[in-house]
């Protein structure tokens, strides 16, 4: 039997959002969910 593993889809995985204007802080933070990042942090 092999197992696999199961990944979430984080389709902005480290995009990085510093300095992004023009979305609210819901969007932001809604993006932060997905993957993306501000001031390089992983």
């Amino acid at each position: 039997m092999r197992l696999r593993s199961i990944s979430k889809n984080r389709p902005y995985e480290n995009m990085n959002i510093t300095g992004v204007k023009g979305l609210t802080d819901a969007e932001i933070s809604t993006l932060k969910a997905l993957g993306a990042v501000e001031d390089g942090k992983m």
